[in-house]
């Protein structure tokens, strides 16, 4: 019987080999059914620490932030990768007014019910709940459009919408407690400078650090460790802009959308110097790979920890209610938007639906929940309904797309006047003198990369793909 009996730190280790399996295995389920694997690594979560006992939730409630700030960081990175400027010029403007709408609409439905249900008659921590889960998570609804829209268009327009969305929650947190901790006497120019300063910072320290990582993976990204030398030079990236005022994550975003773009700066650099552009570098599949399974990873064990400081308390009827119907309103909603974005003709019919039922909460919105807690201690109480709203945005963003036809190469407005190459195909791009145009700088095609855990297609073969449905050089 002795043999039965484990210690602590070897039921931690037991249930950290658990999480990696079931995160392996709910890659493969997501592929073939579909379902997000968020459902199965919090479920375990919950299993192993308010369910069985096996893991107290101090510990993991003081390490949380971090893993989860570190997967934000390297999957939005992964995120700005996929943003060629090429590819979401057509349709940025859209993207940006969809994403703020329902933005929008998801913190007034769920700042209300807070108000009336989760938190009665409590304005501040409603306001944090709601800025929080406003958003949809990028970490949910990224890697299931890269595996289940084949459009490049489409594609990026989902990946753009989660990145603004992300972007606007980081930013309105950020605000939000900036003016719940600020003195009376300086409440206006603290405002002022937590709206205004963010981003313009975000955004220089972004193109320095992506200058950066550009000259680093040029010369050794083939080297041993040089993923974790590029996650080293994102984190510090990330610190930089906060500690200078700025939003971590949209920094981190700003170099993967510098490198993503680098052929196109190197091309006006070159015509400005009066020069031939030189030859840029291009990401190397495997590095991309080994980049998407770390992301995998801190994801898993980010997960795995929301589901074990979720608290076991009761809960109001009316607030059982209201989170078991907010999901089904947050779709109902987003859908009715997707809906209006396709008759303006920006994507095609077939790809409103898809867009609509990519609406899912996660890792971005747990992380903005755990956060202020150490500031606010009463926002724990707010953990069992964050908790249920992942919960249900995903199994109903699962069920529609179930339910869902598979999506054609073309389903996101295409050019009907040039031809489209399947991406799942090994090509070679023919000359420009069969009637195509020519590729841009750096822009050299790449064979299609295997599945690797949920991040993106290779830029260049979605740069292409673009150019061949635009028809322009």
């Amino acid at each position: 019987m002795s043999l039965l009996v484990f210690d602590s730190t070897t039921v931690d280790l037991m249930l950290l080999g658990v999480v990696l399996l079931i995160s392996f295995a709910s890659d493969l389920l997501t592929e073939r059914f579909r379902f997000p694997d968020v459902l199965w690594l919090i479920a375990l979560g919950f299993a192993a620490g308010p369910l069985f006992h096996l893991i107290p939730p101090g510990p993991i409630l003081g390490l949380a932030p971090l893993v989860g700030t570190a997967a934000l960081v390297i999957i939005l990175y992964d995120a700005g990768l996929d943003m060629n400027a090429r590819l979401v010029r057509p349709f940025a403007g859209s993207a940006v007014l969809f994403a703020l709408a329902s933005w929008a609409i998801g913190f007034g439905l769920i700042f209300g019910i807070s108000l009336l249900l989760f938190a009665p008659g409590q304005v501040d921590p409603s306001l944090i709940f709601a800025v929080a889960f406003a958003c949809t998570s990028g970490a949910v609804i990224i890697p299931i459009a890269s595996r289940l829209i084949p459009d490049p268009g489409l594609r990026a327009y989902v990946h753009l919408d989660g990145a603004i969305e992300d972007t606007l929650s980081i930013v309105g947190l950020s605000v939000l407690l900036t003016v719940l901790a600020a003195t009376p006497g300086h409440l206006g120019r603290t405002v002022a400078l937590s709206v205004l300063l963010p981003l313009p910072v975000a955004v220089g320290i972004g193109i320095v650090g992506a200058i950066l990582a550009r000259q680093f993976l040029a010369r050794w990204q083939d080297r041993p460790f040089a993923l974790i030398a590029l996650l080293g030079i994102l984190l510090v990236v990330y610190a930089a802009a906060e500690a200078l005022g700025g939003v971590g994550v949209f920094a981190v975003l700003v170099v993967g959308i510098f490198i993503a773009n680098e052929y196109w700066v190197r091309g006006v650099l070159a015509r400005w110097r009066g020069r031939r552009a030189a030859q840029p570098f291009e990401l190397g599949q495997g590095f991309r790979r080994m980049q998407g399974e770390f992301s995998s990873l801190l994801r898993a064990v980010f997960l795995f920890m929301i589901g074990v400081i979720v608290p076991l308390q009761p809960l109001a009827l009316g607030a059982i209610v209201a989170v078991i119907a907010l999901p089904i309103a947050l779709y109902y909603l987003r859908r009715l938007l997707a809906v209006e974005v396709a008759r303006r003709g920006t994507i095609a019919a077939t790809g409103a639906d898809h867009l609509g039922a990519l609406y899912g909460r996660g890792l971005t919105n747990a992380v903005l929940l755990v956060l202020p807690i150490a500031l606010f201690p009463t926002l724990q109480s707010l953990l069992l309904p964050g908790f249920i709203l992942i919960v249900g945005t995903n199994i109903l963003m699962t069920l529609r797309l179930f339910s869902l036809p598979a999506l054609p190469p073309t389903s996101g407005a295409p050019d009907s006047s040039s031809p489209v190459l399947p991406l799942s195909a090994d090509w070679t791009v023919p000359p420009s003198s069969a009637g195509r145009p020519p590729l841009p700088p750096g822009a050299a095609p790449l064979r299609e990369r295997p599945q690797d855990g949920g991040t993106h297609r290779t830029v260049r073969n979605s740069v292409t793909t673009a150019m061949y449905r635009s028809g322009d050089s």
